[in-house]
C-alpha cells in the first residue's frame, strides 16, 4: 500500500510543469508511519522546507515521541511537531 502511494505522489511530482515549486511554507502536513523510515524523512523534509506544522501518526507511541523529539530540534520560530498514537488501517472507529 505504501509503495502504491509513494509511486503515485512520485508521479504527481513529475508531472508538474517544470519550474513550478511545491511550496510547503506555512502549511500543515500530516504524515502516517511518521515514527520511523521514509515517514520520519519526510516529516524532517517538510520542516526544512518551511512547513508551520507537521503532524505524525503510527501505532508506537514511544517510538512517535522519540520522532517527534528529533523533528522538533531542527524546528524553527513558528514551527511545531504534533503526533497521535494509531492505526490507520484498523478501520473508520480505530482512527477517530
Amino acid at each position: 500500500m505504501i509503495v502504491l502511494f509513494s509511486c503515485f505522489i512520485i508521479g504527481v511530482w513529475f508531472s508538474l510543469p517544470k519550474g513550478m515549486s511545491l511550496s510547503l511554507k506555512g502549511k500543515h502536513v500530516f504524515i502516517t508511519g511518521g515514527s520511523k523510515g521514509i515517514g520520519k524523512e519526510t516529516a524532517l523534509e517538510v520542516i526544512r522546507r518551511g512547513a508551520a506544522t507537521v503532524t505524525i501518526a503510527a501505532r508506537n507511541l514511544e517510538a512517535l515521541e522519540s520522532a517527534a523529539g528529533d523533528i522538533q530540534t531542527i524546528c524553527k520560530t513558528g514551527q511545531n511537531v504534533k503526533y497521535y498514537s494509531m492505526d490507520a488501517a484498523g478501520g473508520y472507529e480505530k482512527v477517530c
